[in-house]
């Protein structure tokens, strides 16, 4: 496998792939190879804007499940979100959702009745939810609504009883009432981006999504940050890079070091020529592959990178980039990553951009500006990695 190697050589491994730099190591995370999601038994594309399938699935839903007191004379009843989560039938709630809601949809079905979404009321009210409670391998409780899909995957080998006693307990984790405000929203970030910087070694002004914050243990903060404006609104109000940019960024680094580590290793370093798709998968270079057909294919990413692709189908009409340097570009990532790591939020200026000349030269980058200049310039480098540039 081609996952570790260390950059700048063809024998060394370490992992995962780190630079010296003055004060600081830098550090190529290496990115979780995409998994395509198998495919489910859907419905065909526009099944659902036909009300009589709406219907039809609505009397199958409450006949599946034993109901008795539905008539075939009337409307069906709607179900309540929680009945729908609980019997895990999302397309039915995705149906009702794609009508505007229960009542627009009520409508629609000629005044269907519509199970109270809440749990008492729907209890003491339909005749159906009496029908299921009646059924003990329904698994339903007359004082408590159905767990939500979320908490059934935390909690997935606890009795409903078990659940039903502690589910409303107070989390000794739990912030206290009142302790999210703006202030502290961004507060937390910048210390979980700190902390993660410290175990993970990437860049605290990075905005994290919201699934990583499930992930590390901290839904406290993505709840919060979702309350108060969302990912896109706190990360402009944090100064922080927005996800996007830096994973482009670090997927595109990662790219070309696996890049030369190829070349150097299968094609004795000739870096004119882009490698064949199959032979990187021969190889066990699958990153290297699944990085290639993110940033747009082979014979796209041979252009940008101005490398021969003699397998290619498809010539993108000759598009010329002009000169280009593998090992440039990487000293160049390379130093920019450094710079990031040594930043905190907020910044003035929340992206990822082209050091200027002077940068270069105080810290002492003498060559890597005089190869800059030979393969176009710092304005053409940086559109050709997808930098930010300021004059």
């Amino acid at each position: 496998m081609a996952q570790n190697h260390f950059i700048g050589g063809t024998s060394g491994r370490r992992s995962p792939t780190t630079f010296s730099d003055s004060d600081t190591t830098t550090v190529l995370l290496r990115r979780e190879p995409q998994v395509r999601k198998k495919s489910k038994n859907r419905h065909a594309p526009g099944y659902w804007q036909n009300i009589t399938n709406v219907q039809s699935e609505l009397f199958e839903f409450w006949t599946n499940l034993g109901v008795k007191t539905v008539s075939s004379n009337e409307p069906p009843p709607i179900p309540n979100e929680a009945l729908l989560n609980h019997f895990e039938r999302y397309d039915l709630k995705y149906a009702v959702v794609s009508y505007g809601g229960r009542t627009r949809l009520s409508k629609k079905l000629g005044g269907a009745r519509i199970i109270p979404g809440r749990w008492t009321a729907a209890v003491e009210s339909s005749p159906e939810l009496q029908a299921l409670l009646e059924n003990e391998t329904h698994m339903l409780s007359r004082t408590l609504p159905p767990l939500s899909p979320q908490q059934k995957r935390e909690q997935p080998n606890e009795s409903l009883t078990q659940v039903n006693r502690t589910r409303w307990n107070h989390s000794p984790k739990r912030k206290p009432k009142g302790y999210w405000t703006i202030e502290t929203v961004l507060q937390e970030l910048y210390q979980y981006l700190d902390d993660y910087q410290e175990r993970k070694n990437r860049p605290s002004v990075w905005m994290p999504r919201l699934g990583e914050l499930k992930r590390e243990g901290r839904d406290d903060l993505r709840f919060a940050i979702t309350r108060f404006g969302g990912c896109n609104g706190i990360c402009k109000l944090a100064g922080l890079v927005p996800y996007r940019e830096w994973y482009y960024f670090e997927g595109q680094y990662e790219l070309l070091v696996d890049l030369r580590d190829y070349l150097d290793k299968y094609h004795d370093g000739d870096y004119s020529s882009f490698p064949c798709a199959s032979d990187m998968k021969r190889h066990g270079y699958h990153q290297l592959y699944s990085l290639t057909q993110f940033y747009g294919g082979s014979t796209f990413v041979a252009n940008r990178f101005n490398m021969k692709y003699i397998y290619a189908r498809n010539t993108h009409g000759d598009l010329k980039y002009g000169s280009f340097s593998i090992d440039t570009a990487i000293d160049l990532m390379r130093f920019i990553r450094a710079r990031e790591m040594r930043k905190k939020g907020p910044l003035k200026r929340p992206t990822i951009a082209m050091p200027r000349q002077q940068t270069l030269l105080a810290n002492g980058e003498d060559k890597l500006h005089d190869e800059i200049m030979e393969i176009g310039g710092y304005e053409n480098v940086a559109r050709r990695l997808g930098l930010a540039y300021f004059d």
